[in-house]
């Protein structure tokens, strides 16, 4: 089994955080397996694709803090050995991470109470073509880092 983490801390609530990540949990189109109060357990779904080798992600997103410092950990996995697992398991968790990143920006600079309204998919979309790049080693972690700011406007 492949696996691959990534924590991060957000300056939001763990019950917004919850909105946000159920919200891109649906634009991504995968299934929520179950989840509690702060944890959500989803997997990857879609139909079989070759240079995925029916590699589907499972990632458990793990909320813990207090009420404006929230850790944010992503713990995925595949079923699979060896570079094409990896390397999808890689380029999943961050391009889950790098839509929350997106929505949670979105979510502050509207100062309201997280609804269910889809991101601009024009930034979504060019934040996980970004991630893709990024994880076939396309794109330097400096190059990366550089476009998602500019994406964001950060």
């Amino acid at each position: 089994m492949s696996k691959h983490s990534e924590k991060f801390y957000a300056d939001l609530s763990a019950n917004d955080l919850m909105g946000i990540c159920k919200s891109v949990i649906a634009k991504l189109g995968w299934a929520v397996l179950n989840q509690s109060s702060n944890t959500i357990n989803c997997k990857e779904t879609g139909k079989f694709d070759i240079n995925k080798a029916n590699f589907f992600a499972t990632v458990e997103i793990v909320l813990t803090g207090e009420t404006d410092n929230t850790r944010i950990e992503l713990n995925g996995s595949v079923f699979g050995m060896g570079p094409f697992a990896s390397k999808h398991i890689l380029g999943e968790v961050q391009k889950l991470k790098n839509m929350i990143e997106v929505e949670m920006e979105q979510f502050k600079n509207s100062q309201k109470k997280y609804t269910n309204t889809p991101s601009e998919p024009s930034v979504a979309l060019e934040l996980e073509r970004l991630a893709s790049l990024h994880s076939q080693g396309l794109l330097s972690e400096d190059e990366f880092k550089t476009a998602k700011n500019k994406i964001l406007g950060i």
